[in-house]
């Protein structure tokens, strides 16, 4: 199991890879000192961090209502 600092610092080294055009899982797999529970993890983060934030229901409904409203 990674540290959350050092999974942070892998999490922003896979992106700066992906976002230059590398493969995830070849990247990831390059890290060969990672065991398998540890380079999920890192998948897992990576996914995660690379996903569009999703706004809340609310939110959006408080936004358009303010929109309409003016």
């Amino acid at each position: 199991m990674l540290s959350p600092v050092k999974l942070r610092v892998f999490v922003k080294a896979v992106i700066v890879k992906v976002k230059a055009g590398a493969e995830l899982d070849a990247v990831i797999n390059s890290y060969t000192n990672l065991d398998d529970e540890e380079k999920e993890q890192l998948r897992e983060a990576v996914l995660k961090e690379l996903q569009p934030e999703e706004e809340e229901p609310e939110a959006a409904q408080a936004v358009e209502n303010v929109i309409e409203s003016n």
